[in-house]
């Protein structure tokens, strides 16, 4: 009872206005590329490229309001809901401490600060991923402002449309920002004194619970705030597979139809 009563008390406290600075530059990086859409909208053909075979033909089209909403929205969306799911994490009650020591809570409001930096983490990959998306939009833009859109017979324009670079920027950014998150926390989890040695063998590097003995698919985080997949179940193992899979799926076919 002791754990619960903490875990609530201090859940809704300071996450939040912790994780501010995340939020607003989330919501910052969208801003350009909503400005940009709206100064630029007039430009645009009344029909508009939005798809290209490998000879860098067009071979899809939308009408320009269309390629004009979805061009906004999609950036937007992403990172409205990334921010989402982050201030579900702030606002979740810590469930169980896994050992513990409450005390430890009590010090420097740890709890709530590692809840905002997972909020800030998630906010700035929404982030990244705003930008990512507009940057493959904003080449299929130029694409309709400099070339002759003709659905019927289309023309060769001699504007290239290259995503490759920004692909690579975006794995590398997302790449540190998550070793970045990953190293923090462990360090922050250092204090071997927080579990006993039972509860402590089965977590590696601080994050990653890993239990065959544990017929659960997901348990509490070690600090409260979500939870995580143990990976000593097969089943935990390819949850966690569908869950990075998806979104690089999902990403897959929003570029393939775009």
């Amino acid at each position: 009872m002791c754990h619960s009563t903490i875990s609530l008390s201090m859940t809704k406290k300071n996450a939040f206005v912790l994780s501010l600075p995340g939020l607003l530059f989330s919501i910052a990086c969208c801003i350009p590329c909503i400005v940009f859409c709206i100064m630029n909208k007039s430009k645009l053909p009344p029909v508009c490229a939005s798809h290209f075979d490998a000879s860098g033909l067009p071979n899809g089209y939308q009408d320009r309001n269309t390629f004009f909403w979805f061009s906004v929205l999609l950036p937007a969306g992403i990172t409205l809901f990334v921010d989402a799911i982050g201030l579900l994490i702030t606002l979740l009650p810590a469930s169980a401490y896994n050992g513990i020591d409450p005390e430890y809570l009590k010090k420097g409001n740890n709890l709530n600060i590692i809840r905002s930096k997972m909020l800030n983490m998630l906010s700035m990959l929404g982030s990244l991923l705003a930008v990512f998306f507009f940057s493959v939009f904003e080449p299929n833009w130029e694409y309709n402002w400099k070339c002759k859109i003709d659905p019927e017979h289309p023309v060769p324009c001699e504007y290239k449309i290259v995503v490759l670079p920004q692909v690579l920027v975006f794995i590398v950014l997302e790449l540190a920002i998550i070793t970045v998150f990953t190293m923090s926390l462990k360090k922050k989890l250092k204090n071997q004194g927080l579990l006993d040695e039972d509860e402590q063998h089965y977590w590696k590097c601080g994050c990653c619970y890993i239990n065959d003995n544990d017929e659960r698919l997901c348990v509490p985080n070690r600090l409260g705030g979500g939870w995580t997949v143990n990976l000593g179940n097969p089943l935990g193992v390819s949850l966690l597979l569908i869950l990075i899979l998806c979104p690089i799926v999902g990403f897959g076919l929003v570029v393939l139809f775009q």
